[in-house]
């Protein structure tokens, strides 16, 4: 029976090897010294074309065994399939992939060797690879990834090192943002364009020393949060993270920004973008201030639209599809109706209501069945409905003894919806400069910020869940998953042509191992000579081979 060796396109037939491979040793002179090198070859055909490939190094392997492999090669047939041992070796190519990555973005040099910094690293590729996995599951995952191969990780080390190394990464925090960004502005135009926006992460338990009560986004009742600050530039790139105690309002966390701009990435002109939350009138008179004299964009509520509106500064006329500006004191207000966002706010408008009404018919049916039940309890649950549904200006809830009706009034219901799909962008900035629609383009960009919040908490990083206590590990998890995401944001637009999801790219990866020989007990790694399709779509889009040597 024949089968095939799986790294060397070897056939092994019943006890002797018969392969058509060769053996080279090229020389390389380095100085005043010639090294050389003893590399196992494979030639194949490609369109008609004779190519060649190298299998493995063998440098290390002695040079009897080299002769007896090179017999071989050329016919002889005494190396028993015995004395050739395939062992399955370790997951190689995703850890091998992202760290490439690490050094490209300058992550590796500023983490560096120490101990702390290595472990530092492990976690954010185990994040990336393994999202899932607590600190103590890290110690499991490695035993099948190629570690010591690619990251040099040779020490022995515990979940309590772990602890340990966040608690170094959350103190060099800072040191390690400002390297990166300037790593980045080599190569990239210098970041004028700040996005900014803030986000709430769940906690497990009540012992945390950052997590506190307060406006909870992922919608988990009864549990204590942290809150959470973003930074980056026009194309979506992190530049810093910071937590926030968990009642932390939005606009409160803008002077913290501010000053790390300015103080630490020591950026000289800035346009600060960010939501209505975010920029409100004490956070305008800080970036304009002799401080900074710094630019803004941002969006206004439906209260002050409303009280523009009512001032005759512009009307309700003036919202189209069609992007419109109009100047006044200084400020250019850019306003816009979107058709598509009008009609999803009055579906789910309608939808609360006929949930409303329902709710209302079921009650009193449920009323007129049960005799000993109170209505007013039910009318409450039914006024508790329509305050979470924020249909309160135009809907009245009225029982006439056991029967509860709603009555919904139109003219109020038209008041509310003049506004459905209008928003106003409000701004500082020169229109000799800037055009209104670069204005209105650049405000849009904060959709980049939104996506590294869903990539770092619901989607392939997975934030949730915290269990960490200390105020310093809490932050060193955070950035963590920052650092995680900077990588992830690089693979995703180097590989953006192909019709990939991020989290199959890096699975694909993953499946790449390599395959360990013993020869008469020398052993040595060999990667795979052929990918997946996929694989090989992948390498050529981030411009990257495999290792030729282990």
């Amino acid at each position: 029976m024949e089968f095939p060796c799986q790294s060397f396109d070897i056939w092994i037939t019943s006890d002797i090897i018969v392969v058509t491979m060769y053996i080279i040793r090229p020389k390389k002179r380095v100085g005043d010294k010639t090294y050389t090198s003893t590399l196992l070859i494979e030639g194949y055909r490609e369109h008609g074309k004779v190519k060649k490939r190298t299998i493995a190094n063998l440098s290390k392997i002695p040079e009897k065994i080299i002769t007896d492999i090179e017999a071989v090669l050329k016919g002889a047939s005494f190396i028993q399939k015995e004395n050739l041992k395939p062992i399955q070796g370790k997951a190689f190519g995703a850890i091998w992939v992202l760290n490439e990555l690490c050094r490209a973005l300058g992550i590796s040099k500023v983490l560096g060797n120490t101990k702390n910094g290595m472990l530092a690293k492990l976690m954010i590729l185990a994040k990336i690879i393994n999202p899932s996995a607590s600190r103590k599951a890290i110690l499991s995952w490695i035993k099948d990834q190629a570690i010591e191969e690619v990251l040099g990780l040779t020490f022995e080390f515990d979940h309590y090192d772990l602890y340990k190394s966040l608690d170094w990464l959350e103190n060099q925090q800072e040191y390690i943002e400002k390297k990166i960004f300037s790593f980045r502005n080599k190569t990239k135009k210098t970041v004028k364009i700040i996005l900014y926006d803030i986000t709430s992460s769940y906690l497990e338990g009540v012992k945390n020393e950052l997590g506190a009560f307060g406006y909870n986004r992922d919608g988990k009742k009864g549990k204590m949060q942290i809150v959470i600050g973003l930074l980056c530039d026009d194309d979506g790139y992190p530049i810093s993270i910071e937590v926030f105690h968990g009642n932390t309002s939005d606009c409160t966390t803008v002077e913290n920004q501010l000053k790390k701009l300015k103080k630490t990435f020591e950026v000289s002109d800035v346009i600060f973008v960010g939501d209505r939350g975010m920029i409100k009138s004490g956070q305008v008179e800080s970036i304009l201030s002799e401080e900074y004299k710094w630019n803004f964009i941002t969006a206004i509520t439906k209260r002050q639209i409303k009280k523009l509106v009512k001032d005759e500064i512009f009307s309700l006329s003036d919202f189209t599809e069609e992007i419109k500006e109009i100047k006044y004191q200084d400020v250019r207000y850019i306003l816009r109706r979107n058709p598509i966002r009008e009609s999803e706010i009055r579906e789910s408008r309608n939808k609360n209501i006929e949930r409303v009404k329902k709710l209302a018919q079921h009650k009193s049916k449920y009323l007129a069945e049960h005799k000993r039940a109170k209505p007013e309890v039910s009318e409450r649950e039914i006024l508790d409905l329509i305050s979470r549904r924020n249909l309160t200006k135009f809907t009245e809830c009225y029982r006439d003894g056991r029967k509860i009706y709603i009555d919904i009034d139109d003219i109020e219901l038209r008041k509310v919806e003049e506004l459905d799909g209008c928003y106003t962008l409000k701004t500082n900035l020169d229109e000799k400069k800037y055009a209104t629609e670069i204005i209105h383009s650049q405000y849009k960009d904060l959709s980049k910020v939104e996506y590294a919040f869903r990539t770092i908490k619901t989607g392939l990083l997975e934030i949730h869940p915290i269990y960490v206590r200390k105020d310093s590990r809490t932050r060193g998890h955070v950035f963590i998953c920052m650092l995680s995401y900077f990588i992830t944001k690089h693979l995703k637009d180097l590989t953006s042509s192909l019709d990939l999801t991020l989290s199959y790219t890096i699975q694909t990866l993953d499946r790449i191992q390599y395959t360990m020989y013993d020869i008469s007990g020398h052993k040595f790694k060999s990667l795979p000579c052929q990918l997946t399709i996929d694989q090989e779509n992948i390498f050529s889009q981030i411009g990257l081979k495999l290792p030729i040597k282990i």
